[in-house]
């Protein structure tokens, strides 16, 4: 049987934004999408039986574990038929990812936080629309395109490090008074002092503000503590089923408390910074802007308005708060599972320190153990799977025809800890992306954890400084060690989670 690379002289694309149409013979010799290996659907009910608890070999809370399960019992491309309308598409192979990439659509569509729109479209006095991450077509380019250039240029960005800094500073606070408890150790899962580090680090930079999430009497960082939690529950819980689309429900009730929240308190300190800017003389030399923060300069956008931009910064505060706090606290596990590699790593950062004991963002251009430490992490514990994308068009991957509206999944994190891709692909061996190991290991496709193209994560830059600050100046205060017998998986709530608290003992370095 061809593959799909026989049948690349056989098709056919008008123009970029139309999809591929393929001749009647191709599709001919090409294999039925019900050929694909998967688990049998059963009458009416499909594969949904096999995600119910003790009869069921999937879990809704496993998601890496029911990839593997399938890799295992059907190969490395499979289909699930959860009912006759919604079908998914496992990718396994780095070759079908890049086959299904190429073949989507100038748009990419996902479908996800779904009552997140509903919530947005129900309120045009606040919302232009349902928002860059939620949106997809004509919509979401628009959103795009007002905001990928202040969000992917590494100047705009490295004004912050300094003020992450300092919220680091006032975290490490925080331990050295918690751990005085009980001989080093938090008693406290550490995650949760990492959520309102990260909340408060995203909203810094989103707000121009200091929102006080690191200060547990302070009301507005309690607001938007409760509004953060509220908000991801309920949308993983409404991606499940559509009923609160006809009705109000208790899940779509409690997204909108949490998104009410986090709302009062962003438009008190947007509308605070919209009046300073305002009020203040404009700029006009180019070079200005890598000095202005990236609020001012779209408060000054004339092209951005303000629905979009209250927009937009819920969507980066929503986003931010547990894929860096999660990733962070992974990093620190692995770091003190492997006590070598975190002295490497501190003896790395004592070549960089400046006098006044600050992690600039011109330093991280000279650390690469910290950065791979960072990206071996999302290789073994990333913040999700891989990617989503509804299929907007027909395709065919590995000599099978896909057909359109198919849910494709790219299972990037089973792939990754594959042998054939990785050598010891289980052990958490940052060295693997440093030097010649990098090139001879990598493939593409493979390892994408902020995504890929044009829907890439646009908060990846921010991330990447908040992590890098973060893990800098604690690996450089603290030797980092947690009990050998602690072992953290992941477990899935719309995003990957720590499957169980993460307990650290701080020990100061001499």
């Amino acid at each position: 049987m061809k593959t799909l690379k026989n049948f690349q002289k056989y098709r056919r694309f008008s123009s970029s934004s139309s999809s591929p149409s393929f001749t009647e013979n191709v599709l001919e010799t090409v294999k039925s999408f019900k050929e694909i290996p998967g688990p049998k659907p059963l009458p009416i009910i499909g594969n949904l039986w096999r995600y119910l608890p003790i009869i069921g070999e999937y879990s809704l809370e496993r998601m890496y574990e029911n990839g593997c399960y399938n890799l295992k019992h059907y190969g490395h491309i499979v289909r699930e038929e959860i009912s006759e309308k919604h079908k998914i598409l496992h990718l396994f192979d780095p070759d079908h990812m890049e086959s299904m990439f190429q073949q989507q659509q100038q748009y990419p569509y996902r479908r996800s936080h779904r009552a997140l729109i509903k919530y947005r479209h129900d309120r045009p006095d606040k919302y232009q629309s349902g928002g860059i991450f939620p949106e997809n077509g004509d919509e979401w380019k628009r959103l795009r395109d007002l905001f990928k250039h202040y969000f992917l240029r590494p100047n705009f960005i490295q004004v912050y490090d300094q003020q992450l800094n300092e919220i680091v500073n006032d975290l490490i606070k925080m331990i050295r008074y918690e751990r005085q408890k009980s001989n080093n150790y938090l008693n406290d899962d550490f995650q949760q002092f990492l959520y309102r580090w990260s909340l408060e680090s995203i909203c810094s930079i989103m707000l121009d503000a200091r929102v006080g999430c690191l200060d547990r009497n302070n009301i507005d960082g309690a607001k938007m503590i409760e509004g953060g939690h509220k908000t991801l529950y309920a949308v993983m819980r409404t991606e499940l089923y559509d009923g609160w689309e006809r009705k109000p429900t208790k899940d779509y009730e409690c997204l909108v408390e949490g998104q009410d929240l986090m709302a009062s308190v962003v438009e008190k300190y947007l509308n605070q910074r919209f009046n300073d800017v305002e009020s203040s003389s404009s700029f006009n030399d180019e070079n200005d802007k890598y000095e202005q923060t990236i609020l001012e300069q779209l408060i000054r956008d004339p092209k951005i308005t303000r629905k979009d931009l209250f927009g937009i910064v819920m969507d980066f505060i929503f986003a931010g708060i547990d894929t860096t706090s999660i990733t962070a606290g992974f990093t620190l596990y692995f770091l003190a599972k492997n006590p070598n590699i975190q002295q490497r790593l501190a003896e790395e950062l004592k070549q960089v320190v400046g006098d006044d004991g600050l992690f600039r963002a011109e330093h991280f251009n000279h650390t690469p153990l910290l950065k791979a430490c960072v990206k071996e992490t999302l290789r073994l514990r990333p913040i999700s799977i891989g990617v989503g994308r509804l299929a907007t068009n027909d395709m065919i991957i590995d000599g099978y025809h896909i057909p359109k509206n198919t849910m494709i999944i790219t299972q990037n994190q089973v792939a990754c800890q594959l042998p054939e891709y990785y050598c010891q692909p289980n052990e958490y061996q940052p060295d693997r992306w440093l030097g010649s190991n990098r090139n001879r290991q990598h493939r593409r496709y493979l390892y994408i954890p902020f995504g890929h193209g044009t829907r890439m994560c646009l908060g990846r830059r921010i991330a990447e400084l908040e992590l890098n600050i973060l893990l800098a100046n604690i690996i450089y205060q603290f030797r980092i060690e947690c009990s050998p017998k602690l072992n953290i998986g992941q477990r899935t709530k719309l995003i990957n989670l720590p499957d169980r608290p993460i307990k650290l003992q701080f020990i100061d370095r001499k």
